[in-house]
């Protein structure tokens, strides 16, 4: 379902559902006690708010952040970007999280899902009050 749902709605939705496909990114699932137990506290402001996160290529979703399917677009965003070489570094920075929330952006908007955040402005702010720089 998620594959169908990624596949050619973007050209990076399609690009991380054809990664998801070929098993290059793994998705998993967690219930909100577990996610948040593997969760790295000390680099979370708000571990409630916490949707998703990326380890290497492999990506972590909170079940009852599951409302749609940008969460699952998000991550796996910063998992291909692992695959395609960009470093950690800056997967995990501001200027990361900006990109993989214009994705999310751009895939809610042509998909019809809702729009969390209306511009890159409003993305901008999000991520500067909950990102570490």
């Amino acid at each position: 379902d998620i594959i169908d749902a990624l596949m050619g709605v973007t050209e990076m939705s399609t690009a991380v559902a054809k990664s998801i496909a070929a098993k290059q990114i793994g998705i998993n699932i967690l219930g909100d006690k577990l996610f948040e137990a593997t969760l790295d506290l000390n680099e979370v402001k708000n571990p409630k708010g916490v949707k998703g996160y990326q380890d290497g290529v492999q990506t972590y979703i909170r079940r009852s952040a599951v409302k749609g399917f940008s969460v699952f677009l998000h991550e796996r965003v910063h998992a291909y970007e692992f695959l395609n070489k960009v470093p950690q570094k800056e997967i995990s920075s501001r200027k990361g999280e900006r990109r993989a929330y214009w994705h999310e952006h751009e895939y809610q908007v042509k998909k019809g899902e809702h729009i969390e955040y209306k511009d890159l402005d409003e993305i901008i702010v999000h991520v500067n009050l909950n990102y570490n720089p």
